[in-house]
């Protein structure tokens, strides 16, 4: 196991686990104490690992004191939040050069930062940052940022909606292996 990997494996069971089951994590404006956002509740299954999330900087509440934890997330905010869990360098980086990702675009640097250490690429010469990911998407994502020895034998799926040949299958397959994901009860 690389040092980078020992350093942020913990990392991606405990926290980068509720991003996948929730499939919704703001990454908008600073907002201060994780417990005056008036929308996290306790019973919330995935309430500690938001917190956790947002004591570390990775993740922010809304102006209106609000997390909004069932909204949808975008490519753009899940670059945000693999970016800042991996600490990756956000100054020295390439341009990517996606078409629709200026470098004054607000997410510039996190996207250019992912594509540089080789956890994104794109679709045809684009990032599509406005876009909603999908919960495939972000399991490619998980398993590429955290350097997860990938599934290999493409067995049946234990998820009803993912067949051997949909092109995420194995990285769903490698999540369900190293506990990152359970789905869900359908």
């Amino acid at each position: 196991m690389t040092k980078r990997k020992r350093k942020h494996h913990k990392i991606a069971v405990a926290t980068v686990s509720s991003v996948v089951a929730i499939s919704s994590v703001p990454v908008t404006t600073a907002f201060g104490n994780e417990h005056d956002l008036i929308d996290l509740k306790t019973a919330n299954s995935h309430t500690d690992n938001i917190i956790e999330l947002l004591k570390r900087g990775v993740v922010s509440g809304y102006e209106d004191r609000t997390y909004r934890p069932n909204e949808h997330i975008t490519r753009a905010q899940a670059a945000k939040i693999i970016a800042n869990i991996l600490e990756l360098d956000l100054q020295n980086i390439s341009d990517p050069k996606f078409s629709d990702i200026p470098t004054s675009h607000s997410y510039y640097s996190y996207i250019a930062a992912l594509a540089e250490a080789n956890i994104i690429h794109g679709d045809a010469g684009q990032y599509k940052p406005n876009d909603f990911i999908t919960r495939g998407q972000m399991s490619k994502i998980i398993s590429r940022a955290f350097e997860l020895e990938e599934e290999n034998e493409m067995k049946a799926s234990p998820f009803s909606d993912v067949s051997p040949t949909n092109q995420y299958a194995k990285y769903v397959q490698t999540l369900v292996k190293h506990n990152i994901t359970t789905g869900k009860e359908d």
